[in-house]
């Protein structure tokens, strides 16, 4: 039959490719929608899960994303989502119901802190919090309160608090609850031996690594992804596959960038520790931080967020950012490009005085976040400023 080239423009025969004849990178494939040869066919998928329906509930480009990131964690499977809240907030909602009890570490990012104390209460979830560095507390709580779920970091964004993950995740199995770790300072490939239930990563800073693309994952073995999956397109928060395949070829440099990341970042620690306007440096590469053997154990290395006390408060750690000029002021992290922000105003300005200083967050606190220029040009800029040189 011959068509108008109104409807041949529409109709044309999509390009396929010859058996065994694949391409190099995997596509993206920006679609919405997958057909298929009849409506059996469909409905056979659509019940069966078989094949790929709508985008909202799987993509090829997505799942590709999600089949590497849950290899690095060494668990069964992997939600990619929009956003590493989208994968907070997600896996909460799925995890809990109303009644339920969830505790979280005083030293947890300040937007999840925000959701389970002002989101999730409004649905009859009540909510703890416990420090890392207290495993005592954790074991009351768990014996008074009874969560469903605890949530920590490790290690704790902005001041490098390292949990003992094993005796956590022995506490909070023992009582029942499920454990959600929080591994995106961490990195993709750590922890994944420790007994942890959900891994929560913003693959916004390590794995895409360029500044250019947002997203978050929920990884864990099948019986406890099982409803993280099931509501997670409900919700709707999912992600681009143009954000998949920019994060699947930031996954590529991936190890590259981040152990040349955590090199600089050990030799950044060691710079700021001799200098005289440092009060104190919060890096457990450090020997003398409190976490250095433990972070030894449990990981190959020392991460690449490095944070420091200065001396003379909030005004003069305003003032050091200022005077920096390879820094940019940014409150991100795991980018190509080194980062600085004062940490207080952004990671503890929902805490007392005395909470905060308990979490290791002061006036004078400062987060560097490590890129990939040379060690020795950061810190000839970080002596500049400590300095008073680049007003």
């Amino acid at each position: 039959m011959t068509y108008s080239k109104e409807t041949e423009l529409l109709h044309r025969p999509k390009v396929k490719l010859p058996e065994g004849n694949e391409p190099m990178v995997m596509p993206i494939y920006q679609t919405a929608k997958f057909t298929f040869p009849s409506w059996a066919e469909l409905l056979e998928n659509h019940d069966k899960k078989t094949g790929f329906f709508y985008s909202r509930t799987s993509n090829p480009t997505v799942r590709q994303l999600e089949n590497q990131v849950a290899a690095l964690q060494g668990r069964d499977d992997c939600v990619a989502l929009a956003s590493g809240m989208a994968a907070v907030t997600t896996a909460l909602l799925a995890l809990l119901k109303a009644g339920d009890h969830v505790a979280f570490a005083y030293e947890s990012y300040r937007p999840a802190r925000s959701f389970v104390r002002d989101t999730l209460s409004r649905w009859g979830i009540t909510s703890s919090l416990f420090s890392v560095r207290d495993p005592d507390a954790l074991q009351a709580l768990m014996s008074t309160k009874k969560p469903a779920v605890v949530m920590f970091e490790a290690p704790s964004n902005p001041v490098n608090h390292v949990p003992d993950i094993a005796v956590l995740t022995e506490i909070i199995h023992r009582h029942g609850a499920l454990c959600l770790l929080d591994n995106t300072l961490g990195g993709l490939h750590v922890f994944g031996e420790y007994d942890v239930d959900i891994f929560i990563h913003s693959l916004t800073k390590f794995a895409g690594g360029h500044s250019d693309v947002m997203g978050g994952a929920i990884v864990g073995n099948d019986d406890v992804i099982a409803p993280i999956k099931a509501l997670a397109p409900i919700l709707g928060p999912m992600m681009d596959p143009h954000a998949a395949f920019l994060i699947l070829r930031g996954l590529e440099t991936y190890f590259l960038r981040f152990r040349h990341q955590c090199a600089t970042s050990q030799a950044v620690a060691e710079f700021l520790e001799g200098h005289e306007a440092v009060r104190k440096v919060h890096y457990p590469g450090l020997p003398g931080h409190p976490s250095h053997a433990l972070c030894m154990q449990q990981a190959e290395s020392f991460g690449a967020v490095v944070s420091f006390d200065i001396n003379g408060g909030l005004r003069e750690a305003e003032s050091f950012v200022d005077r920096l000029k390879l820094f940019y002021v940014s409150g991100s992290l795991g980018s190509v490009h080194s980062l600085v922000v004062p940490a207080q105003p952004l990671f503890a300005s929902d805490y007392d005085e005395q909470t905060a200083e308990m979490v290791g967050v002061v006036p004078g606190t400062v987060r560097l976040c490590i890129g990939l220029e040379s060690a020795d040009d950061l810190i000839s800029d970080l002596a500049q400023a400590l300095n008073g040189e680049g007003a």
